[in-house]
């Protein structure tokens, strides 16, 4: 299983920041590799994503929602890996928000093994990073 975690700094409230995840079906306007997310209820997300120019369709357990602190989910079905991703909160003050990601990826799923043998863990760091950039550009530019 690769493990990954990267923290960025946003100029938002923490209820902000919080708010912006669990809008789950706007991802895709920060998340570069997720394409398509439905939330079927309180805990179930089916998403669409690519990986290496590879489209995988997963479903996802929403497993912690703590407001203003946490946010995690991880796959059920769908690609074939296993997924688990975590959002940490931490207000760095009333209008600044540190927002940390955590990622687990066991790729088991034919999509995810052939980009993990042909990219390499760089390049998972690398949508890690991405997801929480885009984050704080999508996030900043709507406050202002």
């Amino acid at each position: 299983m690769q493990h990954f975690e990267y923290s960025i700094d946003v100029n938002i409230p923490v209820r902000v920041a919080y708010e912006q995840w669990i809008r789950f079906e706007e991802s895709p306007s920060f998340m570069p590799t997720v394409k398509h997310v439905v939330q079927r209820d309180d805990k179930t997300l089916d998403v669409t994503s690519t990986l290496a120019g590879m489209r995988a369709d997963w479903t996802a357990e929403i497993t912690d929602q703590t407001p203003d602190a946490r946010i995690a989910w991880k796959s059920t079905s769908g690609s074939g890996s296993e997924y688990t991703t975590t959002i940490l909160l931490q207000p760095l003050g009333e209008s600044r928000t540190r927002v940390t990601m955590k990622a687990e990826v066991d790729p088991k799923g034919v999509v995810e093994t052939v980009a993990m043998k042909l990219l390499g863990r760089p390049f998972l760091e690398r949508r890690v990073k991405g997801d929480l950039a885009g984050f704080k550009q999508f996030v900043e530019s709507r406050r202002e």
